[in-house]
């Protein structure tokens, strides 16, 4: 992760780049697993988004932000991007300047945080479930425990990239009273 990426939030938390993942217990093995799941996670995930957008219809107060085709098309699309970045596991500059468009969108469009958390929840739901549905059909030689060991690392991921989202939401926020 690169140096600069949260300014505001690196002077008041020591914790940043390696020290950051290492909190979450991200080590090279997690991001080795995870990589190598990567085209079978992104083939799920468009079905995921899906599902989850039709759920965000079911709540007309928030067609603000998600409503109409063409809009959750444009969403899908960027949200497949960014799930590109997280699945790669590098967190490098290329995954902070994507996470930092999450968080700044987000912001700027004057999404809650408690939307963005209950999203990540709901997709996270979603992408669990299929993995469960599909894996060994998918992974036949697998061992028992590798869609458990896959689901493990999977979740640890989605939530650092939740959190890197908030502090760059939360960044945004603070930048307003300074």
């Amino acid at each position: 992760m690169s140096a600069s990426f949260f300014s505001a939030t690196a002077l008041h938390d020591p914790l940043v780049g390696a020290r950051r993942l290492a909190l979450y217990g991200i080590d090279r093995d997690m991001c080795r697993n995870v990589r190598a799941h990567r085209a079978y996670l992104m083939d799920l995930l468009p079905a995921c988004l899906e599902r989850f957008y039709a759920h965000l219809g079911r709540f007309p107060e928030l067609d603000d932000f998600f409503g109409g085709e063409e809009r959750t098309a444009r969403l899908i699309s960027g949200q497949l991007r960014h799930w590109d970045c997280v699945l790669s596991a590098e967190f490098d500059d290329v995954y902070s300047a994507s996470v930092a468009r999450v968080g700044e969108a987000h912001f700027r469009i004057g999404l809650s945080p408690k939307l963005h958390i209950a999203g990540y929840s709901l997709i996270l739901d979603h992408l669990c479930a299929a993995i469960m549905e599909t894996y060994s059909a998918t992974y036949p030689d697998a061992e028992a425990q590798a869609v458990a060991i896959l689901i493990r690392h999977l979740t640890r991921l989605v939530i650092y990239d939740l959190e890197c989202a908030m502090s760059v939401y939360v960044d945004q926020s603070s930048s307003v009273f300074i």
